[in-house]
């Protein structure tokens, strides 16, 4: 559900996002999408990671919510994420996102709403344009 919700007015509850999706599905939910930005709720059970890819004009950002996430950005070391960590991809940087440990990983996505999400199958590395 995505809305053009104005500032400090609460728009999800977590309760609310997980009681519509069973355990162990692949999601995800829109649920800002203003012109500037794009939020979306995502679920990645262990796997079922995305398509490694890429975005030439634009960095994405994450908030892991839940469960650990192995992340690969461009050729940096991978890291893991888990709860309320952080992680960017920087425009030009191809991630790989891998959820692990059995557990059901929860991130906010915040993109560009009109972001390329279609180059894909990208080994890690950076974008020479």
């Amino acid at each position: 559900m995505a809305t053009d919700t104005p500032t400090n007015l609460r728009i999800a509850r977590h309760e609310e996002i997980m009681g519509r999706h069973g355990p162990g599905e692949r999601w995800a939910e829109l649920l800002i999408e203003d012109g500037r930005n794009r939020a979306v709720w995502i679920s990645g059970p262990p796997g079922t990671p995305p398509d490694p890819h890429i975005h030439p004009d634009f960095n994405e950002w994450w908030i892991a919510l839940d469960g650990r996430t192995q992340w690969q950005i461009g050729q940096y070391e991978p890291v893991l994420s888990e709860w309320g960590d952080i992680i960017m991809a920087p425009a030009g940087f191809s991630h790989d996102i891998q959820p692990k440990e059995g557990v059901q990983a929860i991130r906010l996505g915040v993109t560009h709403p009109e972001g390329n999400h279609d180059i894909k199958g990208i080994a890690p590395c950076r974008l020479i344009p």
